[in-house]
């Protein structure tokens, strides 16, 4: 929600605008089979689905929460609804207008092409050194803290600073600034000569998750190598929400220090991504291969038809996401399409040469 928040504000600046609740005709509904009117003026958005509709999902939400029968009140669809209640496994609830919401699922990782790895059984203490008093990662209240902070994160290649503090400081609350204060300052000051290595090998073959956070980090300080970059697109195979965001955000970062980088390298790990691995961050991810000229060469080694992720942001009512992964698709494709209508016929041509 506070992402979104960072958003509005933004706008409001620029544009001197807020969001204002959507108003959707029923042709418009009719025209896209994954938007549903859950309650009356009221619409959700489903990216994903494969097996079920739009209103199987509603019915079933509805049947869980009777109490939204009655009146306008909205239904639940927040992520432990979407996952425990209804069964999906992977589950991602975006609220971009006041009457207006996306809900991004995986109905199964395996039926669509996800690929999942044990953590290493080998653990090492906590590394004291890292994380200090104060700034400690394995208390939740911390890690939140983080996932709020590292969208703020950027990086020379030798040392972390941060963007858009004003914004920052306007949403962040009391306990987040606590914690982020001399953070950055804590993470520059470390001997890279020493800390690099180590997060290297952390990232590798270490279980302890606190660890890896902190790893990441260390990494975004410093120019990814070749193998640098495997390791942090690695990190998105472990089922870790918070390890596959902040890999996100220290990826954003630091593919920008790169002036070539060898995607076919990675491909095994960004078809894992685009099939759903890590659908919180969907939208950046996109972003990222997009900004950062994935070969087109390698189309035909990330896309998977298994997985209907793709095809529903590139046809998503939501034109932020319709958007996006047009402009993916006109850049794997070497500028084929030039429009949505192209752009399906052109995924969909790859998908009958993978099938």
């Amino acid at each position: 929600m506070r992402q979104l928040a960072i958003l509005v504000l933004l706008v409001f600046i620029n544009g001197c605008i807020t969001p204002r609740p959507v108003t959707v005709d029923e042709k418009t509904v009719e025209n896209n089979p994954n938007l549903i009117e859950t309650s009356p003026g009221y619409y959700m958005e489903f990216i994903g689905l494969k097996n079920y509709t739009a209103q199987q999902i509603v019915d079933s939400m509805r049947a869980k929460q009777p109490e939204t029968i009655i009146g306008a009140r909205a239904l639940n669809a927040c992520s432990a609804v979407m996952q425990d209640d209804l069964g999906f496994e992977y589950s991602s609830t975006n609220y971009v207008k006041p009457n207006y919401g996306y809900i991004t699922l995986i109905e199964s990782k395996k039926d669509y092409g996800i690929v999942e790895k044990e953590l290493p059984k080998d653990t090492l203490n906590t590394i004291s050194e890292w994380n200090i008093n104060g700034k400690n990662l394995g208390d939740q209240t911390n890690t939140m803290a983080l996932s709020f902070l590292i969208q703020f994160l950027r990086t020379d290649g030798k040392k972390i600073s941060m963007k858009m503090k004003m914004i920052y400081n306007q949403f962040a609350e009391d306990s987040e600034k606590e914690f982020s204060d001399g953070l950055i300052d804590h993470i520059n000051s470390l001997d890279m000569d020493e800390a690099l290595p180590l997060a290297r090998e952390v990232l590798k073959a270490d279980g302890n998750l606190v660890n890896r956070y902190w790893a990441l980090l260390i990494m975004m300080r410093t120019k990814p190598n070749d193998n640098d970059l495997e390791l942090l697109f690695d990190q998105y195979y472990f089922d870790d929400n918070t390890l596959k965001s902040y890999t996100s955000y220290v990826l954003r970062e630091t593919l920008k220090l790169r002036d070539e980088i060898p995607w076919k390298l990675y491909t095994a790990q960004i078809q894992n991504l685009l099939n759903g691995s890590a659908i919180w961050s969907y939208d950046n991810i996109l972003r990222f291969l997009k900004d950062n000229n994935f070969d087109s060469n390698f189309a035909s080694d990330i896309l998977n038809p298994k997985s209907p992720i793709l095809s529903d942001y590139l046809n998503a009512y939501e034109s932020s996401k319709s958007k996006l992964a047009f402009e993916f698709i006109s850049k794997i494709s070497s500028g084929e399409v030039k429009n949505k209508d192209e752009a399906n016929k052109w995924l969909a041509s790859q998908y009958m040469k993978l099938n």
